[in-house]
This record gives structure tokens, sequence and C-alpha cells, in this order.
């Protein structure tokens, strides 16, 4: 529930803040345990606490998930290096080819399942470097023969995935920079408010023993 300065105008209230300051600061009185019936620094305390608390949580969300981007594009990266290193210069056949692939998969599986059954399943689509028998169709086991074309098709997908993790590292990033300055900003505010209620404190103190 949001609280309203006390005093009008341009005037101070009594709790030594001016008007407009408990707006941001609505919260408080509304966190877990608040149990209070005014702004106090015990209160603002718990504010503090349950406010970070949030962002803290989302923040470590997005760590995690961007280790875990780092795994997948890691693995990823050895399914590339398997297309590279093939000679692109001619249909050809790489012996071990087709084993080293789906260890690669399977590597890229321990860490995104779903992932790499995608990948894997899009590798033996038509037109891919898994797409049967040197590119005679899905009917056919793979073997280690490839075509240039299957290659360089494989290829591109693979860096198209890659531009799409990206794009979302990206945005993870600019989520994170936005919760770290709300972290920030709750924290200054909090020091703020705690400040000017121990100001008022004290002057009310003075003028006590006038």
């Amino acid at each position: 529930m949001g609280l309203s300065p006390m005093g009008g105008g341009n005037a101070v209230g009594n709790n030594g803040l001016a008007p407009g300051v408990y707006g941001a600061f609505a919260s408080p009185m509304d966190a877990p345990g608040a149990g209070m019936t005014g702004l106090t620094p015990e209160g603002l305390m718990i504010y503090l606490k349950s406010r970070l608390n949030g962002l803290d949580s989302q923040i470590d969300g997005i760590f995690s998930n961007q280790q875990h981007n780092q795994h997948v594009q890691e693995a990823l990266q050895k399914l590339k290096s398997i297309l590279a290193g093939l000679d692109q210069s001619k249909n050809g056949t790489e012996p071990g080819l087709v084993k080293k692939i789906n260890a690669a998969l399977a590597g890229l599986a321990d860490v995104d399942a779903d992932l790499a059954k995608r990948v894997g399943d899009t590798l033996k689509g038509e037109g891919q470097i898994l797409d049967g028998a040197g590119g005679k169709g899905a009917n056919h086991p793979p073997d280690d023969r490839y075509k240039v074309s299957d290659v360089k098709t494989s290829a591109e997908y693979l860096d198209s995935v890659t531009k799409e993790l990206n794009a979302g590292a990206q945005l993870d990033m600019i989520h994170l920079q936005s919760l770290m300055s709300s972290r920030q900003t709750a924290v200054q505010l909090s020091t703020n408010l705690i400040q000017s209620l121990g100001h008022s404190a004290d002057a009310i103190a003075a003028n006590t023993g006038k």
C-alpha cells in the first residue's frame, strides 16, 4: 500500500523527509514481516532484504543461463570443427566421419538434450551431412562419404544455431545490466532514507532537550 508524505506544499514532514519520498518506498510496508505503523530503519531493511533476494535470484538465473550457453557453444564448436576439417574442394570420404559427428552430438546431448535432438534430426535431413550414404537419402544409413554441398549446408545451419544462442545471450546481458542497476538503486535509496530518518531522530532529540 502507498504512503503519503505528511505535511503539504514544499514543507518537510514530521518524518524529516521531503514530500514525495515515500512514493518510491511504498513497498516496504508490504514486505513480509513489515508489520509497522511508520517508515522505520527496521522496515527499510526488511524491504531491502526482500528486494535484493528477488533481484539476486534473477541475477543467479542469468549467470546460470550464461554458463549453460557457453557449454552449448563449446559442444557446437566441436561439430563445426569436424565439418571445417573436411576437404571441401570435392566430394570425398572421411574415415570415421559419422562416428565423430555422433560423438559430438552425444557431447551436446550431455549439455542440452533437446537441442542435441533438434540438431541431430536436422543434420540427418535431406541435403545435410548425415543425409544417408553420400547423399542418397534418409532411407540409407549414413556412411563416411560426404558431398561438399551437404557440408556447406550443415555448416550454415550450425552457424545459424550459434547466432541464435548469441542473440539470446545478448538479451540476457541487457537484462542483467538492468537488474544490477535496480539492485544498486534499491541499496542507495534505502541508505539515503535510513540516513534521513536518523537525522530526523537526532533533530527531534535535540529539540526535546531544549
